[in-house]
C-alpha cells in the first residue's frame, strides 16, 4: 500500500495550544482542537510484495519501519507484504518468535 508514495507521514505527537503532547490526549475537548504533527519520511516507491526476508526490503522501507518501532517502543516482529498468509516476514529474532518459537514453521517455506 506505501510502496508507491514519494513521502510517508507518521504522527508524532499532538499540537495543543503552545504545547506538543506526545501521548494521545486523554480529554475529549483537547481532540477537537488538537492538531497533529507529523514527520515525513521518504518513500521507497518500489513494490515490496511478496518479499519475505526483512533484509530484502527497501532500505527507506526497513527505516521507516524502524522509526515506527522508536516511536512505539516495541521491536517490529511481524511485516506484510500481501494479502495473503505467506506474503509475510517474520523478523528475525523479533519478540515474537523469541515467546512463540514454533511460529516460524507455521509460515509457508521461502
Amino acid at each position: 500500500m506505501l510502496d508507491t508514495c514519494a513521502t510517508v507521514k507518521v504522527c508524532v505527537g499532538y499540537k495543543y495550544d503552545d504545547d506538543v503532547l506526545t501521548d494521545f490526549p486523554e480529554e475529549e475537548r483537547i481532540w477537537h482542537e488538537a492538531e497533529p504533527v507529523y514527520e515525513e519520511l521518504s518513500g521507497w516507491q518500489t513494490s515490496t510484495a511478496g518479499m519475505r526476508d526483512y533484509e530484502e526490503l527497501p532500505t527507506k522501507a526497513r527505516e521507516y519501519l524502524e522509526r515506527l518501532a522508536e516511536l512505539c517502543g516495541v521491536g517490529i516482529s511481524l511485516v506484510s507484504t500481501g494479502p495473503v498468509r505467506d506474503e509475510t516476514i517474520l523478523v528475525n529474532d523479533s519478540t515474537l518468535t523469541r515467546w512463540i518459537p514454533g511460529l516460524r514453521s507455521s509460515l509457508p517455506p521461502h
